[in-house]
């Protein structure tokens, strides 16, 4: 949809089941709030092999590419939150099943989807109290606590 979905980029076709078009990871954003954590593990991203991945045609105006694999294409992507859309939206082009990919056998695996999930999960404070649009004031006194 030309940047206008949700994901924050087009997929097209996956690469050679037989793993001939493999890659690596070539760089990561550790700026990135879910990508921190690799700043203390340097050289993991470069040993996972990613055997099958998905091409990214096209990204929308605002993605932001996390990880990039060393083939030039993205391997995770963010989307930020907008006015239409509250939440955010990360899109990995490949699958987390090991014959796709070696990151199941590695050690990399779970704080990376741990750290990523936390990040999704992550949102503003909720307002607690909302009043009335046309509310002119509001007394805040003790609360009424009764045993």
């Amino acid at each position: 949809r030309d940047g206008a979905g949700i994901l924050p980029a087009t997929l097209g076709m996956a690469s050679a089941a037989d793993w001939s078009e493999q890659t690596t990871i070539a760089s990561a954003d550790v700026s990135h709030p879910a990508l921190r954590f690799l700043s203390a593990m340097p050289g993991a991203p470069a040993a996972i092999t990613i055997g099958r991945y998905f091409a990214t045609p096209r990204m929308a105006p605002t993605a932001r590419t996390l990880l990039r694999l060393a083939s030039g294409e993205p391997l995770l992507m963010e989307s930020p939150a907008t006015a239409a859309r509250r939440g955010k939206v990360m899109l990995l082009t490949t699958s987390l099943e090991a014959d796709w990919t070696t990151l199941p056998r590695s050690n990399l695996l779970v704080p990376l989807m741990q750290s990523v999930i936390r990040y999704l999960g992550e949102g503003p404070v909720p307002v607690l109290h909302r009043f009335a649009q046309n509310a002119h004031s509001a007394v805040i006194g003790e609360p009424n606590c009764r045993d």
